[in-house]
């Protein structure tokens, strides 16, 4: 009975843990389509702006490195994305090599198939630990690239505005 009732405990936990995992995966997807949507707007607009009237502009490599780095983030946002639901078809895999395994272990099936399944639940569970990390660092690097696309464009503005003034 109290074996049961610790196998109960840790599948509890087990499950409360993926749940914020799942929670914090859906955050930074979120937050990376923020991304996406915040170096858009600021690439379009400062291109309708800037665009036309480049030459006039002194610092154009910061203009320029202002660009590429927004493109940088929304490429990098539309991959993260893209790549959601697969971080969520490894865990589905992971759970349906457990399943086998489980299945051999109660049907007292051969070793053989027994090591099969549990390096298929091995494979399956690392491709979601690598996706997840992934994940964590594709949104850092977005997040840094916007700063430093924010950076770029206020030496731009610095350079041809408040230094003119000044």
């Amino acid at each position: 009975m109290d074996r049961e009732k610790s196998g109960n405990d840790i599948t509890q936990k087990y499950t409360q843990i993926e749940g914020l995992q799942n929670e914090y995966l859906r955050q930074l997807d979120g937050l990376s389509k923020i991304f996406i949507s915040l170096s858009t707007a600021i690439l379009g607009l400062t291109l309708s702006l800037i665009g036309l009237k480049l030459r006039q502009y002194q610092g154009v490599p910061l203009i320029i490195a202002t660009w590429i780095s927004l493109l940088m983030t929304a490429l990098g946002g539309f991959i993260q994305v893209y790549s959601f639901s697969k971080r969520f078809r490894h865990k589905a895999e992971y759970f349906h090599a457990c399943l086998l395994t489980d299945t051999v272990l109660q049907t007292k099936g051969s070793n053989e198939k027994l090591d099969e399944f549990i390096w298929k639940t091995h494979q399956a569970d690392e491709q979601f630990r690598r996706s997840y990390y992934w994940c964590t660092a594709s949104v850092l690097a977005q997040g840094i690239l916007l700063l430093l696309s924010f950076i770029f464009f206020g030496l731009f503005i610095w350079v041809n505005f408040a230094a003119k003034s000044a």
